[in-house]
């Protein structure tokens, strides 16, 4: 793991306070065209349209990645924190910039940066504030959404990313956990002054936020047209790894609907591995605490 590099976009700060208005994934929700079910959900229908005959322009033109530290992306051989994620995400937005594949060994290693889990050191030193760490996370998640809702884009209008989307869905999976982390660290130290009950507030709203980002998981295993079989089965592990540490977030009805989803899916995987990743989350719902 790369050692702590203290770096000026990271400064200590007063506790955050959660957002309280739907600015993340319940507005994704509302206002994307191109993910109806979910802030980063592929739609089955727009996944079909073109993806043969572009992936085949795309072959025959061949890719040619642009200058994206000339374009102002951080450079991928350090560990990446909130600002430079936010970076990254900006030069990004634009529709005119080819996305990094997975197929290019020069752009490949800008989704390795993103995915790459040394990037959660910062959130995992405990010598910092836990509000310096909240804070920036908080922009690290944001921003690495916001790159997933690219690439989401560019898939809908019909562009082969199937790799690129599942490995960055898995990863906000993996993120999520992260960010469990430090609200489990957080809440404790909350004080119980007159911004508690907003922080509170807050708070719920963003695990919520994690709810969907499973959700959208969970529904994306129906997505056999757009994902590849591998790709599947790395979207299950993911949400099997990730479920002990989101389990808190889910409501009693949460549980009861996912475990219903999950063993409905039972017979479209034929792996070993990926029905036993089944069988354990589905034993971890129903192993579950009730909430009441």
């Amino acid at each position: 793991m790369t050692p702590y590099r203290n770096p000026v976009h990271v400064r200590p700060s007063a506790p955050p306070v959660f957002p309280t208005k739907p600015n993340s994934f319940q507005e994704k929700q509302t206002t994307c065209p191109a993910a109806n079910r979910c802030a980063w959900v592929v739609t089955q229908n727009a996944m079909r349209i073109g993806i043969a005959l572009l992936g085949s322009l795309l072959a025959i033109m061949g890719f040619a990645a642009p200058d994206y530290l000339g374009l102002g992306a951080p450079s991928p051989d350090h560990d990446w924190y909130g600002a430079d994620m936010e970076l990254m995400a900006g030069v990004l937005r634009s529709p005119e910039i080819s996305l990094p594949r997975l197929s290019d060994a020069g752009s490949a290693t800008y989704i390795a940066r993103v995915i790459n889990p040394a990037n959660f050191s910062l959130y995992r030193n405990t010598r910092l504030p836990i509000g310096t760490r909240i804070s920036d996370f908080l922009k690290f998640q944001g921003a690495v959404r916001d790159i997933l809702m690219r690439y989401t884009a560019d898939a809908n209008r019909g562009i082969d990313l199937h790799r690129e989307v599942a490995v960055l869905m898995c990863h906000m999976l993996s993120t999520s956990t992260q960010g469990i982390a430090l609200v489990d660290e957080f809440v404790p130290a909350l004080p119980e002054d007159d911004t508690y009950a907003i922080r509170m507030d807050g708070l719920k709203k963003f695990m919520h936020s994690l709810v969907l980002i499973f959700s959208a998981a969970e529904q994306s295993l129906s997505e056999t047209k757009f994902y590849s079989k591998e790709d599947l089965s790395a979207l299950l592990r993911a949400m099997d790894d990730s479920l002990p540490s989101l389990l808190p977030s889910f409501s009693d009805a949460d549980r009861k609907e996912f475990s219903r989803k999950l063993s409905a899916r039972a017979t479209q995987f034929t792996s070993s591995h990926d029905k036993e990743a089944i069988i354990r989350m589905i034993t971890t719902f129903h192993r579950a605490p009730s909430l009441k």
